[in-house]
């Protein structure tokens, strides 16, 4: 069975098969409980498990002694031993040990009816130490057979006779961060998807949205967490599927969830699809300032990703310069054009994010001249599209307010369009202006605005007022004034205490728990209804040549599926090969490499001369086009 490359879904390394490491610290520590020796990890690489057993028919036999146990936990685990009894090194641990347990056993002769502190292994904690010791036996070597399974890890099957009931079993781990790895890693091939873009634009909504529609309409389709992330994700599905916000991404990573949808149809090599959310902090920072640092804090495997979804909204081009978000998107492709194992950054997906309920598809029937003659008319049916839904009309009833949102929009798109292959779409996770919910620690004027601008805008707000942390009258003021005279506002009194139950207070007013418990209860709650979710999957099967796409010249001509992913818009595509797959796209290539694409449909005995004419020319126009740029 072939075996691939795999990136950690936490630190992003990249890892071979060679490189995963076992945590066998629940052999040493066999009987204890797992929290007892969490802080007493021992890694073994594959390499080292196999001196470290003895190997027959799939099934390994431990031949590790004490003396090896020790050496191992004060090389791995030193900064987790106890200062105030560990010895300097492990050999004199282990006489030291040896010396307390040989006069531990003269004293028992001498005194067979007193009482000894039994020996302990200096800088252990007293019970896993004689855990330790006792698994080990008077022979010194741990009694344990384990069987190693390529997908998973090893499970115990046997250890001095004990029946293993817990099915103790460890996952392989990252040989950098340590973390767990996903159950299909180096079984299939694994695609990464980077999403990009300014803070707060929708960018993990649009992931947990995929993952619902994969989840729930592809085919063969499988969520793959980390143990740790299945929490948290889990929490962030439910107040997505009640209509919520989710939780802003933090800087740190803390918050992150990369999450994996493994695909296994049948009728394809099975693949895994790994989302790639970062902070939009990390894209643009405070100064307005592209800053790689903290993309690489917070997922190292951005660079490495083989297409990208610039996420944005109408929103961003009405408050945010587009001229610091095309600033910001060009230093990062020039940031993941430094990568040396991918010098060319994939195709990016402009996805337009849109909340309110699915705007009729209106065909536009003029030639797009405002888009300097560069692309097809799927483009300009986009354009037209965001430019009249019912969201931009409604929130500005001005044309002329309109219209410079619209500039703004096309003057980033052709900038884009510059640097990189992109399509773009309009999209929406929720179908409609998501639930935003407010927890204020005290009542003030820029709150007082800001739920006032929500009721103006029509944007549903859950607002939960904690009793102790309320001011007196807080809750019964916003509810009279707000709650009542509004559909889109609701006040919550959160309970203070920690084990009360949710249900109605004196006030009228819902009691609840937690945010959590808000969500579910929520008058304002509702089933999301994503929009162009299938369009986006289709754009990147195709991108990664799993679909194929029908042929340009032919609509009922399909052309076979091929991986198209590493084009660029600044390389001249001579290649037939290239010229079909990028006709074969989503992804349209620019006006050049469009006449490019019909001067090689042609067979005549001029076709050659006409080709390096055109090249020519267009080297001419490619290097004015650059000095110009200069200047501005």
């Amino acid at each position: 069975m072939p075996e691939f490359s795999y990136h950690c879904i936490n630190c992003g390394t990249l890892l071979t098969p060679e490189d995963v490491v076992y945590d066998i610290a629940g052999i040493a520590f066999f009987g204890a409980l797992a929290g007892d020796y969490s802080q007493f990890p021992i890694y073994a690489t594959r390499e080292e498990m196999e001196t470290l057993f003895s190997w027959s028919e799939g099934k390994g036999t431990c031949g590790i002694t004490l003396l090896d146990w020790i050496r191992m936990l004060y090389e791995q685990c030193g900064n987790h031993l106890d200062d105030g009894t560990r010895e300097k090194d492990a050999d004199t641990a282990y006489d030291t040990f040896n010396k307390a347990l040989l006069k531990q056993q003269k004293a028992q002769e001498e005194y067979s009816f007193g009482t000894v502190p039994s020996a302990v292994i200096p800088g252990l904690p007293d019970n896993l130490s004689r855990i330790l010791v006792g698994n080990c036996g008077s022979e010194e070597v741990c009694r344990c057979v384990i069987e190693l399974d390529q997908k998973y890890g090893y499970s115990i099957v046997d250890y001095a006779g004990r029946e293993n009931q817990n099915n103790f079993t460890d996952h392989r781990c990252c040989k950098k961060c340590r973390s767990t790895l996903l159950d299909y890693a180096f079984q299939c091939e694994q695609t990464l998807i980077g999403f990009i873009g300014f803070a707060q634009v929708g960018k993990t909504c649009l992931i947990t949205a995929l993952c619902e529609y994969l989840t729930n309409n592809v085919n063969g389709s499988q969520l793959l967490l980390r143990q740790c992330d299945e929490r948290l994700f889990n929490r962030e599905r439910k107040r997505y599927q009640n209509g919520f916000s989710l939780i802003k991404t933090a800087t740190n990573g803390l918050l992150k969830v990369s999450p994996t949808i493994y695909m296994n149809d049948g009728e394809h090599p099975a693949r895994m699809l790994t989302f790639v959310d970062i902070a939009g902090e990390a894209f643009n920072n405070d100064e307005g300032r592209f800053d790689p640092s903290l993309m690489e804090n917070n997922f190292r495997a951005i660079a490495d990703c083989s297409l990208y979804i610039f996420c944005t909204s109408l929103s961003a081009f009405e408050t945010a310069d587009s001229g610091s978000m095309q600033h910001s998107l060009e230093n990062f492709v020039n940031h993941l054009s430094r990568n040396e194992r991918k010098p060319k950054p994939g195709p990016i997906m402009v996805a337009l994010m849109q909340m309110d309920e699915s705007t009729k598809y209106k065909e536009n029937k003029k030639d797009a001249t405002f888009l300097d003659g560069y692309y097809y008319g799927r483009e300009a049916n986009q354009i037209c599209n965001v430019c009249e839904n019912e969201q931009l009309k409604a929130a500005y009833p001005s044309e002329d307010q309109r219209e410079r949102i619209q500039k703004r929009l096309q003057s980033f798109l052709i900038g884009v369009g510059a640097m990189l292959y992109y399509t773009p779409i309009t999209c929406s996770a929720y179908g409609r202006q998501p639930v935003k919910q407010e927890n204020p620690k005290r009542d003030s004027k820029a709150f007082q605005k800001q739920v006032e601008d929500a009721i103006r805008k029509k944007h549903p707000v859950q607002i939960i007022i904690d009793e102790y942390a309320a001011e007196d009258g807080f809750f019964e003021k916003y509810r009279n004034e707000y709650e009542s005279g509004s559909d889109y506002i609701e006040i919550i009194r959160q309970n203070a205490e920690e084990n009360g139950e949710g249900g109605r207070n004196d006030s009228g007013g819902s009691t609840v728990k937690n945010g959590d418990q808000a969500c579910e209860v929520s008058s304002l709650r509702f089933t999301p209804k994503p929009r162009n979710m299938d369009t986006i999957f289709n754009w990147i099967m195709r991108v990664i040549g799993e679909e194929e796409i029908l042929s340009r010249n032919n609509v009922n001509q399909p052309l076979p599926p091929m991986e198209c992913m590493h084009l660029n818009v600044n390389d001249c595509h001579t290649s037939a090969a290239e010229l079909e797959a990028i006709a074969r796209m989503f992804i349209n290539p620019n006006r050049h490499d469009r006449e490019l694409y019909a001067l090689s449909q042609e067979r005549n005995f001029w076709n050659d001369w006409k080709k390096r004419r055109y090249l020519a020319k267009i080297s001419r126009e490619r290097s004015a086009h650059a000095q110009s740029l200069q200047q501005i």
